[in-house]
């Protein structure tokens, strides 16, 4: 199993292509795309938004709202790239659709990541990488900003 680093418990890979409708992997596909774990300093959150549409009538002083549309909101990751060895910034090039499929703690039941694993599944372009904040002593970090193209498929196996 790949070493994580800073200690969170989530495995990231960034595929290519996905055949199947419904963004479920295969295994097959999983393993064919890059694995950028080792090169992420925070864990991969995706996010989205709930909006709330007034139905409140004129004659209550209680506003009253109920639920309305729902956004997907877009993503920023920072990466490591070291002077060498980096994985992560080769695998993510500027203006190409991915995607980025991450595995939480305890979604992998083997070493790898196999038929029957859930995972969370975002569709994505990547934008233009661009420096990020670096601390003294530590591998350079770039950030990577990431259009979401639909929505994110979450706690999908992964399929055979």
């Amino acid at each position: 199993m790949t070493a994580k680093p800073m200690g969170f418990e989530q495995r990231v890979y960034v595929l290519t292509t996905i055949a199947s409708a419904t963004l479920a992997p295969t295994a097959a596909e999983v393993t064919a795309g890059t694995e950028i774990t080792i090169d992420l300093p925070a864990p991969v959150n995706f996010a989205g938004s709930q909006q709330y549409a007034d139905t409140s009538d004129i004659s209550t002083a209680q506003d009253k709202q109920q639920t309305s549309t729902i956004s997907i909101e877009n993503l920023e990751i920072e990466i490591w790239k070291p002077k060498t060895g980096a994985i992560a910034y080769p695998a993510l090039d500027n203006q190409t659709e991915y995607y980025i499929v991450k595995f939480e703690g305890g979604n992998i039941a083997g070493a790898d990541p196999a038929a029957g694993d859930v995972c969370d599944v975002a569709h994505v372009e990547v934008g233009l990488k661009s420096d990020g904040a670096t601390p003294r002593g530590e591998a350079r970090r770039k950030r990577v900003p990431m259009g979401l193209t639909e929505a994110i498929a979450w706690d999908v196996a992964v399929l055979a």
